[in-house]
């Protein structure tokens, strides 16, 4: 169910630390928000 998840997260955190970290909440935030919509 959340293989296209882990893969895009593990594809971010190659892309660059930096990145990441700017784009980890925006993430996480989105991520819970499609979790509460499936729900």
């Amino acid at each position: 169910m959340n293989g296209k998840w882990a893969m895009h997260i593990v594809l971010l955190s190659l892309h660059g630390h930096r990145a990441c970290v700017k784009g980890k909440h925006v993430l996480i935030n989105e991520f819970r928000g499609r979790l509460e919509r499936k729900i």
